[in-house]
């Protein structure tokens, strides 16, 4: 019996050591992104403002995106082909725009519907372990990134996408690796097709977005939460391809925050104005020369 109790609680032991492990591994490949805007009713701005600073290739290349006003966001979710990716195959590396998110952002009494819109995706390829110039025979990292895919360099992508920075080569100095980033339509595929078969990797995932947001005026005060959910897997939102699958987390889910702050608000239940003044009128007020004790919205 006692051998029993024994291999039984060895047996619980183990199944909560896996059940700790598997939970820490979840945590470790949890990939989040939070967004937070900000409306403040003191007359300077009319709309929702994002507060959330950028992260990935804005923050990395700020003066390029200035002019954009671009927000990028960066997700911590790599990309690795397990066998090498064929050459002269038609879009062997993408990535897809994916299709605007329509969801609910909620406070403990209201809602309001939000629009999340990806406009652009970016990574950086890493070709390790062979660099560009022994993949090519060029004699330096730029002529290699450039010889190694077909029209141009991995800048140079067909549309409907475009690059969003057009200095390209500007950003292929290394030998294995070249920072890129794609702007595009919703739904399209965004990629190239390399001239040699090799291993390749994109380090992590670039987004750049836009949200469209409810009237704040019309809305009470307070802080309003929702999310949408992204999946980066083959045939998902993000479609990276056949040949490069996700390590980790196959989805993230994009938080969207809004704080409503108002200096003033009057809500009108019936009637076209608002008049603001003390119980009994003002002419009580002038009459005795007192300051009224509260002012009320009729």
């Amino acid at each position: 019996m006692e051998i029993s109790i024994i291999l039984i609680f060895k047996r619980l032991c183990w199944l909560l050591a896996c059940f700790f492990y598997s939970g820490l591994v979840g945590l470790v490949w949890a990939a989040e992104v939070e967004i937070e805007a900000e409306f403040d009713g003191d007359g300077s701005q009319r709309k929702f403002v994002i507060v959330t600073p950028s992260t990935g290739f804005c923050a990395d290349f700020s003066s390029i995106c200035a002019g954009g006003r671009l927000q990028t966001a960066q997700v911590g979710i790599s990309f690795k082909s397990d066998f090498p990716v064929p050459s002269f195959e038609t879009n062997a590396v993408q990535f897809r725009i994916p299709n605007a998110k329509h969801f609910e952002v909620r406070s403990r009494r209201h809602s309001y519907p939000v629009t999340l819109r990806i406009t652009g995706v970016g990574s950086r390829y890493n070709t390790e372990p062979l660099t560009v110039m022994e993949l090519t025979g060029a004699a330096t990292s730029r002529e290699g990134h450039e010889a190694l895919w077909n029209d141009g360099s991995f800048a140079d992508v067909g549309a409907p996408c475009k690059s969003f920075y057009k200095g390209h080569l500007d950003m292929a100095s290394l030998p294995h690796k070249y920072r890129y980033f794609w702007n595009g339509p919703p739904g399209a595929l965004c990629g190239k097709t390399p001239k040699r078969t090799m291993h390749l990797r994109n380090e992590f995932l670039d987004f750049s977005y836009e949200l469209d947001t409810p009237n704040p005026y019309t809305m009470a005060e307070g802080r309003y939460i929702g999310a949408a959910v992204y999946t980066t897997r083959w045939a998902g939102d993000f479609d990276p391809g056949r040949y490069l699958r996700p390590i980790g987390a196959t989805e993230f889910s994009v938080q969207v925050a809004l704080t409503v702050r108002h200096a003033l608000r009057a809500v009108l239940l019936d009637g076209t104005k608002a008049v603001l003044e003390p119980a009994g009128g003002w002419q009580a007020w002038t009459d005795k020369g007192r300051p009224p004790r509260a002012c009320t919205v009729t």
